[in-house]
C-alpha cells in the first residue's frame, strides 16, 4: 500500500505496521523506518544519523509517548514532520542569530581596533578612508615631499595582517613581494597593526630619500615628456630638450647621484648631434655631490626646457608637441605609441611632426613626389622640402 501524502514511505510487512522510506523535511529527505504501536508494544523509531541526532535533541520518549496514541501511519508521519519542522526551522534562527551576534561582535572589535590605531597615528596624515574600511591612504611627508601609502585591511583584521601597497623603487627582501598589474609594478608588504605599518614605511623612505629628492627636483625644473604622472616606481624620465629633442635617462634607486644609469638622445640626427657633443665633452665632469639636475643643468644650461606650470603665459608646446595634431604621443594600432620625431630640415622652422602625422600630410598635398618608397614634400609651415 503506498501513501499519497507521503510517497517515499513503504510497508515492509504484510500488516501494515512497520513503514520504511524517507520523511521530507523542509528541503531535505531523512530515512526513517517506523514500527507502530501493536500488542502492548511502544512506537519505535529508527532512522539515519541526521534524524537520530534531531531525535535526541527533541526527547526522544516524549515523542514516541506522543505518537503512541496515533494508529494511522498518515496521522503519525504529519505529525513527526511537524514536529521535526519546527525543531530544524527554530535550530537555524538560533544558530543564524548567535552567527550574526558574533559578526556584529567582531565588526564592532575591528572598527574599534582600526579607530584606536588611528588616533595613535594621527588623521593628518589620513588623506582617505573607504565606507568599508577595508583600505586606507595615508600622505607621509618627508623633506618636503608627501609619499602617499594605501593600507588594505582585510574584514578579519586584526587576526588577518594588514597589506601595504608602496609606491616606489622594489626592495628585495623577504619581507616584501612584488606584484605586477598590467603596466603598474608595486610592492606589498603584510604588518600585524597600522602603526607598525607607519613606521616600516617611514623606514622603507629612509632607504629612498636621497631617490626622491633627486626625481623631484628633475620635476619640478624640467619639462617631462614621459611618463605623463610619474610615480615614485618610475625610475626613469624622458626630458625635453630645444630642438624637438629629448633626453631619456635612468637612475639608480640606491645610488641615484652617482651618474646616469641609462640615457638615450632622441630627434632629429643633426640637431642631437649637438647634445651628444656637450656630453661627451662635460659627462666627465659629472660631480656625485651634487644632484642629477645640478649635474645636467652644468652640462646643457639652457638646453633644458623647463617645466610649464598651469598660470605659465608662454607657450612652448610647440617645441615638443607634433605640429599637426598638436599632441606629444600618439597610440598607433600597428606601430605602437609615437612621439614627434620627424624634425623639419629648415633651422628656423625645426618644428616635429609623428611620422604618420607627417605622412598623411605629404600623400594628401599634390606637389609631394615619391621615389620608391620616400617621400619628397613640403613642409606644412616653411615650405621646405622635407624627406620622409
Amino acid at each position: 500500500m503506498a501513501l499519497q501524502r507521503f510517497p517515499l514511505m513503504t510497508p515492509i510487512d504484510g500488516e501494515g505496521k512497520i513503514f520504511r522510506g524517507f520523511l521530507p523535511i523542509h528541503n531535505d529527505e531523512y530515512f526513517i523506518q517506523v514500527h507502530l504501536p501493536e500488542n502492548n508494544k511502544n512506537t519505535q523509531l529508527y532512522g539515519d544519523s541526521k534524524l537520530k541526532h534531531i531525535l535526541e535533541n527533541i526527547n526522544e520518549q516524549q515523542l514516541i509517548n506522543r505518537l503512541d496514541q496515533l494508529d494511522d501511519i498518515t496521522l503519525f508521519l504529519s505529525e513527526l514532520q511537524t514536529i521535526i519542522e519546527e525543531y530544524v526551522s527554530i535550530n537555524k534562527s538560533s544558530s543564524l542569530n548567535n552567527n550574526n551576534n558574533k559578526m556584529n561582535s567582531s565588526t564592532i572589535q575591528r572598527y574599534k581596533t582600526i579607530m584606536s590605531e588611528l588616533k595613535e597615528i594621527g588623521f593628518d596624515k589620513v588623506v582617505h578612508i573607504n565606507d568599508t574600511l577595508d583600505h586606507i591612504i595615508f600622505e607621509i611627508s618627508d623633506n618636503e615631499i608627501r609619499h602617499p601609502l594605501k593600507i588594505y585591511i582585510s574584514s578579519t583584521y586584526p587576526l588577518t595582517p594588514l597589506k601595504l601597497e608602496l609606491d616606489g623603487p622594489t626592495l628585495s627582501t623577504p619581507l616584501t613581494t612584488t606584484i605586477t598589474s598590467s603596466s603598474t609594478e608595486t610592492t606589498r608588504t603584510t604588518h600585524s597593526n597600522l602603526y607598525s605599518a607607519i613606521q616600516y614605511y617611514n623606514e622603507w623612505i629612509k632607504i629612498y630619500r636621497d631617490y626622491f629628492i633627486c626625481m623631484n627636483e628633475l620635476d619640478q625644473n624640467t619639462r617631462i615628456l614621459d611618463p605623463d604622472q610619474p610615480m615614485g616606481k618610475d625610475t626613469f624620465r624622458r626630458i625635453a630638450l630645444k630642438g624637438h629633442c629629448s633626453l631619456h635617462l635612468e637612475l639608480d634607486s640606491i645610488y641615484p647621484r652617482n651618474g646616469l644609469k641609462a640615457m638615450r638622445f632622441y630627434g632629429s640626427e643633426k640637431n642631437i648631434k649637438s647634445f651628444q657633443q656637450l656630453w661627451e665633452n662635460k659627462s666627465q665632469q659629472w660631480d656625485n655631490r651634487q644632484s642629477p639636475y645640478q649635474n645636467l643643468y652644468i652640462i646643457f644650461k639652457d638646453q633644458l626646457m623647463p617645466k610649464v606650470f598651469d598660470n605659465q603665459k608662454e607657450d612652448t608646446s610647440s617645441d615638443v608637441e607634433c605640429a599637426i595634431c598638436y599632441a606629444y604621443k600618439l597610440e598607433h594600432i600597428e606601430l605602437g605609441l609615437l612621439t614627434p620625431d620627424i624634425i623639419c630640415t629648415n633651422d628656423q622652422c625645426n618644428r616635429g611632426f609623428h611620422p604618420t602625422c607627417i605622412s598623411e600630410w605629404l600623400r594628401s598635398n599634390p606637389t609631394t613626389t615619391r621615389s620608391f618608397n620616400m617621400l619628397f614634400g613640403k613642409c606644412p609651415y616653411c615650405s621646405e622640402v622635407n624627406l620622409l
